[in-house]
């Protein structure tokens, strides 16, 4: 067997029609694994250790409410800052995120997933060129800037990917493997070159 090596840091960005069909595809997965989800799923610890379950499908919705929202997004991030000084950025506006579904049962949660989640995708998709060209500060102190575009297109991809994994590892459930998978880990290996 003959094996072929790539450098990783010359593998190509993606695009954001590829992103979307990838995001897509991730969704579907995702869904996959939280249609499963039963009465006592919800309380299970997951590998982020402050969250259970329920807190990180919370955070799912959420997530897909900033990406529809960009005035939803910055109204956490205001308010996760100012009640979780003592948390980084990224980490005060997830916690805002959270406490904005703690009355949301868990299959209430699912539906909006699954009604939102494929809105987030396109609004992502329709973000302004000039917009996706600004490079952010994303708040880990060893992290390098990146652009919106890169956020849209590749990171939220991969936080719904890994979340679909922890949740499917919480609760026992197989993790099942598309193509899609491959193009995620590819990003991720490229974005450590």
């Amino acid at each position: 067997m003959t094996q072929t090596f790539v450098d990783a840091a010359g593998l190509a960005q993606i695009d954001r029609d590829r992103s979307a069909v990838i995001a897509e595809a991730e969704g579907r997965a995702a869904l996959q694994v939280l249609e499963k989800l039963g009465d006592d799923d919800w309380e299970r610890p997951t590998d982020c250790v402050e969250w259970d379950v329920r807190t990180l499908v919370s955070h799912l919705v959420a997530q897909c409410e900033d990406n529809i929202s960009l005035r939803t997004m910055l109204r956490r991030e205001i308010a996760g800052r100012r009640r979780h000084r003592s948390k980084g950025p990224i980490d005060a506006h997830m916690a805002a995120q959270v406490e904005d579904h703690t009355g949301a049962s868990g299959p209430g949660l699912v539906a909006e997933f699954a009604e939102l989640w494929p809105r987030a995708v396109q609004a992502r998709r329709s973000r302004p060129g000039l917009m996706r060209r600004a490079n952010l500060d994303i708040g880990m102190p060893s992290a390098p800037r990146v652009s919106v575009g890169h956020l849209l297109d590749t990171i939220y991809n991969r936080d719904l990917w890994m979340h679909r994994i922890d949740l499917a590892r919480a609760t026992g459930q197989t993790i099942t493997i598309g193509d899609h998978d491959g193009q995620i880990v590819e990003r991720a290996i490229r974005d450590l070159a």
